[in-house]
């Protein structure tokens, strides 16, 4: 395939996100060895390939099929989006979004709405950094902040990632961090935004193109993670309760999510890896 030559290529049954009971997540990291586990010695590759079979949730490359490469049943469900050339110049290699009303559902969403730590890594192309758009909503429920989203700075489009409690949309139901750094428009990002929670604190990174963002900032009062009832869903944010959802304009590509903390080799890795370097 070209890409990450220890994933296999598994078509899914085409089964919806399973179960619609509320789950509340507010804890701290899973297992404590997973800090260590993406640690490298020897052969580097060898090593963090056996790290992303562990701990790979699901890997969407949009190769011209929204089928999950890691082998599970987390296919995108297009309502809109169209495939164009990625950031390597290979037609149907990018899924893109008109900022209108295009988005995905993710099958099987339930199984990536897990316990912190969640890390998920993808590639994106902005048609306008002036957009307030969600890019990725792991619940997307009306008039609630739920799930982890990741959004956009209206003004630069410097990415940002947010954690939902659950309760009405507002600074007191989330807490964002803000990468604080603009992204060019119709320019390919590698991003990676990292969540966990420690004693009780939920604690986030932001890498854009390798490198932690390094002067992030803090907004919001939320310190819990509440998926509850809402799908997987790319390219739309909710708005407040009457409001038209904020649909993205641009380009998504390789999209990953894991259930550990990934480390600053780790993202360096998926920066660089062939297939995945800008």
């Amino acid at each position: 395939m070209g890409r990450l030559s220890f994933l296999i290529l598994v078509l899914g049954s085409a089964i919806l996100f399973g179960g619609c009971d509320s789950t509340t997540i507010y804890s701290p990291s899973r297992d404590a060895d997973r800090s260590t586990r993406g640690e490298r010695s020897g052969d580097q590759e060898e090593d963090l390939t056996s790290v992303y079979e562990d701990d790979l949730l699901a890997w969407l490359p949009f190769d011209g099929s929204p089928e999950d490469a890691a082998g599970g049943q987390h296919f995108a469900i297009l309502e809109g989006p169209h495939y164009v050339p990625d950031r390597h110049g290979n037609s149907a290699g990018a899924l893109w979004f008109d900022g209108v009303d295009d988005f995905a559902t993710i099958s099987q969403g339930r199984a990536l709405q897990i316990p912190l730590p969640i890390s998920v890594s993808y590639w994106v192309s902005l048609d306008q950094t002036r957009q307030t758009a969600g890019l990725i909503t792991t619940s997307f429920q009306d008039s609630h902040n739920t799930g982890v989203f990741l959004t956009f700075d209206s003004h630069t489009g410097a990415p940002a990632v947010s954690v939902g409690d659950g309760g009405l949309m507002g600074s007191g139901s989330r807490k964002t961090l803000h990468s604080n750094i603009p992204l060019e428009a119709r320019e390919w990002h590698h991003v990676v935004a990292v969540v966990d929670s420690v004693e009780s604190v939920i604690v986030m990174t932001i890498y854009v193109n390798g490198l932690p963002a390094p002067r992030p900032s803090y907004s919001g009062g939320a310190e819990a993670l509440d998926y509850g009832f809402g799908p997987v869903v790319l390219g739309k944010r909710v708005a407040s309760e009457g409001q038209h959802p904020l649909f993205f304009a641009g380009a998504l590509d390789d999209l990953a999510f894991f259930d550990r903390v990934l480390t600053p080799d780790d993202v360096k890795h998926l920066f660089e890896a062939p297939g995945f370097q800008r």
